[in-house]
């Protein structure tokens, strides 16, 4: 079964392939993905080269892991050998090495670097659905030259000034096969005319413009009838139509046999789909805590809790937790991963601290963006005995806690205080 997309990926990155490839499907898009296509019994290298000349574009879900991925480099070879399209997805800011550089340079990028991933995956749809609207490049069977001149100056069967065609005009054509059986009278109905006897009967009935035409010897075992033409035409004549007319029909049936052929097979997935017990289970079951190394993700068969939880799973893999603040949505649902564990760890002890005078340096290292956390660490830059333009002696605490002679001391001397906002009380 021939498939619109290939996706070619490393295998540490299954997740975001599997993503990309439940994205696609759902909306009409067939793709060929690894191992879930790979058809039992046979090789591996067979499988991939026969999916990649049956597709028409090729996904490279592209990482670090991927550049570096021998398999994906002979995937993107054989698909541009093919004339596959390519498609690079970005899910990584890296630049491909010179293996791949080669091929994939001249071709437009898909950069999925920001989340969410799914918006990026519905550009990609609209670009996959644009190229597979283009009619296929077919390659037509060649006709040599000698035969397309006969062809073209070979008179109507009617026109009664062509000249006749002959056994020394045209050297093999109508040549009689050794083995013909003899033409009987009252046969002509049981035997179908050949092409070569079409083509001897014509030139003979023809009539010549220079001239009568030429006789042509008849070979051993035809019959010649009164008037000049052997036994052989009488079938010829009860022949209405010719060689085209047959084959005209025969790709007629042809046609609708393969249209048949696909409304079965639709109605045949359609109702596999409806009843797989896959389906089922992934409907039943609740995604909402599901971890982010569930397995099910690697084929949510069009299941949209699951497709929505795969992509939450790819968006908090990829993501720099040491850039994350204090109150983003991110660390709400960490799915078990454990970076993100860490940093919501941190924000709750960054929460937890009621006097931040005096707090270990190991919290004011890293604030996350926490106000009171900053205020802190800016306020211990200035030691607390440093003496004022006044000249007073008196040490000022890191934190007034709204005392006014200590709120008015630090104004004049120009040192910030560490209040806590009203909010973070």
């Amino acid at each position: 079964m021939a498939h619109d997309a290939f996706i070619s990926y490393s295998s540490k990155d299954k997740i975001t392939a599997d993503t990309v490839c439940a994205v696609l499907e759902r909306e009409g898009i067939r793709c060929w993905i690894a191992p879930r296509n790979v058809v039992a019994g046979m090789e591996w290298g067979e499988c991939i080269i026969e999916a990649i000349e049956q597709s028409r574009v090729l996904v490279l879900v592209f990482t670090a892991e991927a550049d570096a991925s021998p398999q994906v480099r002979r995937e993107v070879e054989r698909a541009v050998n093919r004339g596959v399209s390519i498609l690079p997805l970005r899910v990584e800011d890296v630049m491909p090495g010179r293996a791949l550089e080669y091929f994939i340079a001249n071709v437009h990028w898909f950069d999925a670097l920001t989340p969410p991933l799914e918006t990026h995956l519905q550009n990609l749809v609209a670009t996959i659905k644009t190229l597979l609207a283009r009619p296929p490049a077919r390659r037509t069977a060649s006709i040599p030259l000698s035969q397309l001149a006969e062809l073209s100056k070979a008179p109507a069967s009617g026109d009664p000034a062509a000249p006749a065609k002959t056994a020394e005009s045209v050297p093999g054509r109508f040549e009689k096969t050794p083995s013909a059986p003899e033409a009987r009278p009252g046969l002509a109905s049981e035997r179908p005319a050949t092409a070569a006897e079409f083509d001897r009967e014509a030139s003979r009935d023809r009539p010549s413009a220079s001239g009568p035409s030429r006789d042509v010897i008849p070979s051993s075992g035809e019959r010649i009838r009164p008037g000049g033409a052997s036994e052989d035409s009488a079938a010829l004549e009860s022949v209405s139509a010719g060689p085209g007319h047959g084959k005209a029909r025969l790709m007629s049936l042809a046609m609708g046999g393969i249209v048949l052929l696909l409304v079965i097979g639709c109605l045949a997935f359609w109702m596999t789909h409806r009843t797989d017990p896959r389906v089922q289970m992934l409907q039943a079951k609740d995604f909402s805590h599901a971890p982010f190394d569930d397995p099910d993700y690697a084929d949510c068969r069009n299941v949209q809790p699951c497709i929505k939880r795969a992509a939450q799973a790819v968006q908090i893999v990829h993501q720099d937790w040491n850039a994350v603040p204090y109150n983003s949505a991110l660390l709400d649902d960490c799915m078990g991963y454990q970076p993100c564990l860490a940093r919501k760890a941190r924000a709750g002890q960054l929460a937890a601290v009621t006097d931040w005078s005096n707090a270990p340096k190991s919290l004011l290292a890293d604030c996350m963006g926490y106000q009171p956390c900053e205020q802190a660490k800016s306020a211990r830059v200035r030691p607390h005995g440093t003496q004022g333009a006044s000249g007073s002696d008196e040490n000022l605490p890191a934190c007034c806690n709204g005392d006014a002679k200590c709120l008015a001391a630090k104004q004049k001397e120009g040192i910030p205080d560490c209040a806590y906002p009203s909010d973070d009380k």
